[in-house]
Formats: C-alpha cells, structure tokens, sequence
C-alpha cells in the first residue's frame, strides 16, 4: 500500500512541476534590473528554454497518463513519439543557445542594458 501511494506522490510531482516550470522559467528572467525580457542575452534565453522543453518531454514520458491512450491503434504512440521529437529538439535548442551565449562579445553573462 505504501508504495502505491508513493508512486501516487511521484506523479503529483511531476504534473506539478510540469505545470508551474515554464511559469517559474518566465519569473526567473524578470529577476534582472531591467524588466525587460528583451535586456536579457538571446542565446541564454535559448539555452534555458531548451532545458525546459528537455524536461517537461522526459517529465511527459515518465507518466503513466497520456493525451491519446495507448489502446488506440495508430493514435496511441503518436503522443510519445512527439515528446521524443520535444525532447530532442529542446536538446538541439539547448546546444545552438549554449553555444551561442559563450561565443558572445563578453561571455556568458545577462546584458543588464536597454535595447535601443
């Protein structure tokens, strides 16, 4: 009984984190002086959004609820193989943004200047 419950638990979790992670995401770029979501390096806002489309895929993975239930025929796979495609974009994204951020002027840091 325990264990059904913990694994009950587990899952709450996930669909939680799930549901608030891309809010948290947008709060966290607002942290910066300037509330501007344009002040803040492009390649970092691609690299983060790339981590999070990463795990909110593997986070849909692991639930044992999908959108198409699995007992459809054809249907049934296509949320996971999308998820597979999310996942896998979302750790292209987080390459090109990474990659991008430290190949800029000064380094990775946030530019805390207004765009003009």
């Amino acid at each position: 009984m325990s264990g059904l419950v913990g694994g009950f638990m587990q899952q709450v979790g996930c669909i939680m984190f799930m549901a608030t992670a891309p809010v948290l995401w947008y709060q966290s770029l607002l942290i910066t002086d300037v509330m501007d979501i344009v002040a803040v390096d492009p390649g970092y806002l691609c690299m983060t959004l790339g981590m999070l489309i990463t795990a909110e895929a593997f986070l849909y993975l692991q639930l044992p609820i999908d959108i198409i239930p699995d007992f459809i025929p054809v249907l049934g796979k296509c949320d996971d193989a999308l998820a597979y495609i999310a996942a896998a974009a979302g750790g292209l994204l987080t390459v090109a943004g990474a990659s991008s951020w430290i190949a800029s002027d000064d380094g990775p840091s946030l530019d805390l200047h207004m765009a003009e």
